[in-house]
């Protein structure tokens, strides 16, 4: 946290504003109007994967030489994708 602060946190924002500077917004369809000024308002939904389901992930990854979070996260984008109908979908992750 010491070193993201001062110069270095204005070259970063600056280097992701002209990086993301006109990426398309994603389109989902909804059942009713996106509201003018957004808010992090929502639900939780609480389900379980089946440890079947759970360990072909882990396996997938291990092949691929990737996180469980990189497959998770790139099945997640796959859906955003078709839900949108759009190609270039950008999400954000906190690090």
């Amino acid at each position: 946290r010491q070193w993201l602060t001062g110069d270095v946190l204005d070259g970063q924002l600056d280097y992701w504003r002209d990086r993301l500077d006109g990426v398309p917004t994603l389109e989902l369809p909804t059942d009713r109007p996106r509201p003018a000024q957004r808010s992090s308002a929502g639900a939780v939904f609480d389900f379980q994967i089946p440890a079947e389901v759970v360990d072909g992930l882990r396996a997938l990854s291990r092949d691929a030489g990737v996180s469980m979070f990189m497959t998770v996260f790139a099945a997640f984008n796959v859906l955003l994708s078709r839900y949108s109908g759009q190609d270039d979908i950008v999400v954000g992750t906190p690090i």
